[in-house]
């Protein structure tokens, strides 16, 4: 190819790996997706106050993701994220991290070119005590397990 034998080809070349490196690095690139404070009225909870009474409840998601500049529909459109979300929130749930978890693996597994998401639940509890809110969170890797 170059007037040489194969193996003199690498020798004359020693920088081609860095080229290959950086047009693939420049093919797929991570964005992040932060969705902050969607807030649910909803019924979720072990005691019966909670089970009869509808809660305030704010959801936070925080997705990261691979892309490709030249190709807009795999991007992660956070409308549809959001409607994921209140589909689930309408589902019963006893345990908040139950509801947690599901949430976020219902997320990484619907968008498969999630690599890290997180989902924190928080709710002002029916049951008073010394505290203001309580956050549930769960995190994990997406469906690039």
């Amino acid at each position: 190819m170059w007037g040489k034998s194969k193996s003199n080809q690498a020798e004359d070349r020693p920088h081609d790996h860095l080229v290959f490196t950086f047009a693939l690095f420049m093919a797929s690139q991570q964005i992040s997706l932060h969705i902050i404070d969607m807030s649910f009225r909803e019924s979720h909870g072990l005691y019966e106050i909670e089970n009869k009474t509808k809660q305030d409840f704010l959801v936070s998601t925080w997705i990261r993701y691979s892309f490709d500049p030249d190709h807009p529909e795999e991007y992660i459109d956070y409308v549809a994220v959001y409607a994921d979300v209140r589909a689930q929130m309408k589902i019963p749930e006893g345990l908040m991290e139950n509801l947690v978890i599901r949430i976020q693996e219902y997320l990484s597994d619907r968008y498969p070119m999630i690599e890290y998401c997180k989902v924190c639940i928080r709710k002002s509890p029916v049951l008073h005590g010394p505290y203001g809110s309580l956050d549930i969170c769960y995190e994990g890797l997406g469906g690039l397990k």
